[in-house]
C-alpha cells in the first residue's frame, strides 16, 4: 500500500519491483517512443533524405517504402534485478521450454539480440584463431548446458550405445558422465 519496500523478503521485493517496472515500461513504451522518439526519428529521417545525407529509394513518393526505412525497434536500457542468479535461471528454463526467444532475453537488458550474437561469432573465431578454450563455450562444455548443443542424432547413438552396451568401450574418448545418461 505504501511502496515501502525497505524491510521485506525477496519475493515481496521482487514483486513490488515487477510493479513498478511494469509502470516504468508502460511510460517508455506509451510516452517516451511514441510521442518523443518516433516523431524525432521520422523527423530526422526526412531531413537527412532532403539534404541528401540519405539516399533512401522510395522514402518520398512511396509510404509503404517510407514505412519499410522508418522501421525500428526501441529498446530501452535493461533493468537490474533483486537476485540475478534465481533470475537468469528462470530466463533460461523459460528459452528452453520456449517461452522466450533469445532474442527477448537479450532485449530484456536493453541490447539488441543481432549485436550480441555478432560479438559471440567474433569472439569465438578470436579464440578458437588463439587456441582458447573457455567454459563459457557451449561448443567445448561438458556440464549439462553442453549437451544440449549436440545433433539430435548424436544423442540417440549416445543413448543407443548406453542402452545397449553396459560395458562402456575401453578406448572410450569421453564416455558421458553418470547424470547425463539418466537426463537422456
Amino acid at each position: 500500500l505504501t511502496g515501502d519496500l525497505t524491510q521485506v523478503n525477496y519475493s515481496s521485493i521482487r514483486a513490488g519491483l515487477l510493479e513498478f517496472r511494469r509502470r516504468c515500461e508502460a511510460i517508455q513504451h506509451g510516452v517516451i517512443v511514441h510521442q518523443l522518439c518516433r516523431p524525432v526519428w521520422r523527423a530526422w529521417m526526412a531531413q537527412a533524405v532532403l539534404e541528401g545525407r540519405l539516399d533512401l529509394p522510395g522514402f518520398a513518393r512511396d509510404a509503404a517504402r517510407r514505412r519499410a526505412w522508418l522501421a525500428c525497434k526501441w529498446i530501452p536500457q535493461g533493468w537490474q534485478w533483486v537476485d540475478p542468479q534465481k533470475e537468469f535461471n528462470a530466463m533460461l528454463t523459460a528459452i528452453r521450454a520456449g517461452l522466450l526467444s533469445r532474442s527477448e532475453a537479450v532485449s530484456s537488458f536493453g541490447y539488441d539480440a543481432e549485436d550480441v550474437d555478432r560479438e559471440i561469432a567474433a569472439d569465438n573465431r578470436r579464440a578458437d584463431a588463439l587456441g582458447l578454450v573457455f567454459d563459457s563455450d557451449p561448443r567445448h562444455d561438458k556440464t549439462a548446458g553442453g549437451r544440449f548443443a549436440q545433433p539430435k542424432a548424436a544423442r540417440r547413438a549416445s543413448h543407443r550405445d548406453v542402452a545397449s552396451d553396459r560395458n562402456p568401450p575401453a578406448a572410450a574418448s569421453d564416455p558421458a558422465p553418470p547424470q547425463d545418461i539418466q537426463d537422456l
